[in-house]
This record gives structure tokens, sequence and C-alpha cells, in this order.
């Protein structure tokens, strides 16, 4: 390739008025992608849609871009010599309108003046389908004050959940929604852990099937590690007004009610 290419500039230097010859050999020998990248800049730069016929009859512009089209498929030869790689089995996302949703499906959800998130379907009955937010999607209290009496049911952020949140979801998903709320000990963690047995109130939900890898129990706020409620508030054997929680390792923990963590949604959408 280097040898035809350096002949066939010394050709045209001695003999600049046969370009158009020496460029239509170009395109003999070496047709296909190279002369497609070539033809597209010499008819951009030419003005002609025939770059050969073109910048032929200019012996002082031919030379030049004569001499950059060789140093271009002098470049392209080099890469050619490069092996290429080799199919590879990929795994690509689709987005998709349907009515069969599969756990493990996700979902846009845009919830008004608080920002645009994903949630995926966990669990699937004929009384619809469970799902969690992705992320986080604020950091509150479960209390205004240090307690937790009446557990999550009577608390604060049950009350934010139940009206500001819930409005804040779209029309079309607002009417089918149920239990909007937050997850469990249960849905995150089973019951085989004794320290959680001893420590919180129990549930009676089984441990979600995604759940059991801890990268599903792990969520950010704002793109950095953050530790949230779950619903369960600690027993009265346990000195403190707390509530338990993920943190940011996906592991069982207990904080202080008053205090500020990330809130992950759950809700059914009904059939």
């Amino acid at each position: 390739m280097e040898k035809n290419v350096a002949k066939l500039f010394l050709a045209t230097k001695r003999s600049p008025n046969k370009g158009s010859f020496f460029l239509r050999e170009i395109y003999k020998d070496y047709y296909g992608e190279i002369v497609a990248q070539l033809v597209g800049a010499l008819q951009a730069i030419g003005g002609s849609p025939n770059p050969v016929e073109g910048i032929g009859s200019s012996p002082i512009c031919f030379s030049w871009f004569f001499f950059e089209s060789a140093r271009l498929l002098y470049f392209i030869s080099k890469m050619k010599g490069e092996k290429e790689m080799e199919n590879i089995k990929v795994l690509r996302r689709q987005e998709l309108e349907t009515r069969e949703v599969m756990v493990g499906d996700q979902i846009l959800v845009s919830l008004a003046e608080i920002g645009d998130f994903t949630a995926t379907a966990h669990k699937i009955t004929d009384k619809g389908v469970l799902f969690i937010f992705d992320e986080y999607i604020t950091s509150r209290a479960m209390n205004n004050l240090r307690t937790n009496e009446g557990g999550y049911e009577k608390s604060d952020l049950k009350k934010w959940i139940d009206t500001v949140l819930l409005a804040a979801f779209p029309e079309t998903l607002k009417s089918r929604i149920a239990n909007l709320s937050i997850p469990t000990v249960g849905e995150l963690f089973g019951h085989d852990d004794e320290w959680d047995n001893e420590h919180f109130e129990p549930d009676e939900d089984e441990q979600l099937p995604l759940m059991k890898e801890r990268k599903n129990r792990v969520a950010y706020l704002n793109n950095e590690w953050e530790w949230g409620w779950l619903r369960n508030a600690t027993k009265k054997s346990v000195s403190g007004p707390l509530f338990a929680r993920v943190g940011a390792n996906g592991v069982t923990v207990y904080g202080n009610a008053s205090g500020s963590l990330g809130v992950r949604p759950e809700f059914w959408l009904v059939r």
C-alpha cells in the first residue's frame, strides 16, 4: 500500500495534469470505505460532484489535495491491519408498552416538584404489581419528635407519604396506587437473622427475590450513599425511640426517629 501511494505521488509531481488519471487508479485499487472518505473530503472542498475532474484541472490545488489524500490512505492502510473485535453477546435495555409486567421490569415515575425516578417490579400477584423505587427520593425524619410510639402507622413520615408524596404522582398512576409506603425488614432481609428478630417489631412479609442480592438493598440519594428508613420500629426492650433502617452497605441497623434518612417508597399498582 505504502509503495503504491508513493509511486502515485511521485508520478503526480512529474505530471500534474494527469491527476485525474492517478486518482482514478486509487479508485480502482482501494474502492470501498477508504475511497468513500477520500471522495467525501475532496467533494466538500473541491466543490464538484466529480472531485477528480474538478481538482484535476488545477495542478497546484491537486498536488496539495493529493498529498493529503495519500497521507489519509496511508493512515487507513495501517488501521486496516488491526484485528477487528469479534462478535459478543450483549444485554440491551428496550423500552416498550405492555400489559404483561415481569419481576425486574422498570417504569419511569415523575414526581411533581421532587424529580424523575425509576421503580422496579418486585412482586406480582392477582392483586397487582409491587413496585419499589430504585433510589431514595428525599431525606426526611420518621418523626419530628424523638418518639416511635405507634410505630410507622402513627409517624409523621407516613402522614407526608399519604398526602404530599401521593399528590406528586402523575394522574395516570395515582388512581391505581394502593398501599403507598416504605419497605419492611422482612421484604428486604427476610426473618432468618436472629439480631433482627430480637430488635425489631415483626412483620409478616417474605423476602423479595431481588432483595436477596445486597446490591438491590443499597440505594442512593442524589448520587451519594445514603441510609434509609424501614417500616419496623424497635421493640420496647431496645432503649431509645428507634426505627429499623438499611445501611449504605445493605445491612440492617437502627436509628433515632427524629434523624433525617432516605425515603425509598414502595406501592402496589392494582390491576
